[in-house]
């Protein structure tokens, strides 16, 4: 690298480890230290001809946010101007979203449905929690993505997720085995991707995600793909699926997509029984509040039944 593309990146990594430091959260640090263990991990492992100061800062680096993720900063270096944000507890999300799975086979498959663990969290709140300070709030987000998703989404959405992790990491083990001829920069750059992607995925059992991590974590996924798809050996770049089979597999094909189509519409039609409920429910809050009493009893009425 040239001299100034040198400056530059030295620039852009004492702006982010600054940053870093500066906001002073531990979740940040933990975070950070996640994603710089995977970049030595892959640098120690895959890597060759990468200079020896980069590694010792990137350490040190290391073992600073892991004391920091521990022991904080005492508030020396924190933002202080920022009001106190209020969270569920890793327990409690988890004991909500747990008891979620556990109203019946259904929920336990696809969960309550995306966005909705504010209802999770009026429905199964324990009643402790109505002897605390906070027992007049109601949370709409876990304390954790990854918690929001167990409650949301079911079991079928978190293997959804472990298989696409399974899946990069496969495409990663493929690509660093076969690319030795690649310059040292690209495939610290392949690494550096593949680091940060994991650990947004780690940032999950931490943080709830909103619209910005949800649009780094794709946009991550999607470099990182396209990198290993110019890099993949000619032999595992086309992949074929015939559809072609005996009669009998055809019909027990045909006889399971059947059977697929009339399990979701029951399932439509089981879940959209609750959906009316709610809707009813919030018409007769809403009439309620309008002081219009005989509306209010007849919604009610109507999401009860």
């Amino acid at each position: 690298s040239s001299r100034g593309k040198k400056v530059w990146w030295v620039a852009q990594a004492l702006v982010a480890f600054v940053t870093i430091v500066m906001f002073g959260f531990k979740g940040v640090f933990l975070v950070a230290a996640v994603m710089l263990a995977i970049w030595l991990a892959v640098i120690f492992t895959r890597l060759q001809g990468v200079r020896l100061p980069v590694v010792s800062l990137a350490m040190v680096a290391f073992l600073l946010f892991v004391v920091l993720s521990v022991f904080g900063t005492g508030g020396l270096l924190g933002v202080r101007s920022l009001p106190a944000e209020v969270s569920l507890a890793q327990g409690a999300s988890w004991n909500i979203a747990l008891s979620a799975l556990k109203e019946g086979v259904g929920r336990a498959l696809i969960g309550t449905g995306p966005a909705t663990f504010g209802y999770d969290f009026s429905a199964h709140r324990p009643q402790t929690f109505n002897q605390n300070p906070f027992w007049s709030i109601r949370f709409a987000s876990a304390s954790s993505e990854a918690a929001a998703l167990t409650a949301t989404t079911g079991a079928i959405g978190i293997l959804l997720m472990i298989f696409l992790l399974l899946t990069v990491l496969r495409l990663f083990k493929i690509v660093s085995v076969r690319q030795a001829q690649a310059a040292v920069g690209e495939r610290i750059f392949f690494g550096g991707t593949m680091g940060i992607w994991v650990a947004i995925c780690a940032a999950f059992l931490l943080i709830p995600f909103g619209t910005v991590y949800w649009v780094y974590f794709f946009a991550f996924l999607a470099l990182f793909v396209a990198q290993g798809r110019l890099r993949m050996p000619e032999e595992v770049q086309e992949v074929r699926i015939s559809l072609q089979g005996p009669p009998s597999s055809s019909l027990i094909s045909s006889f399971g997509g059947v059977m697929l189509l009339a399990v979701l519409f029951i399932l439509g039609v089981y879940l959209g029984r609750f959906y009316a409920g709610e809707v009813y429910f919030r018409q007769g809050l809403r009439a309620a509040a309008r002081q219009d009493m005989e509306q209010a009893a007849i919604a009610l009425s109507r999401a009860a039944t």
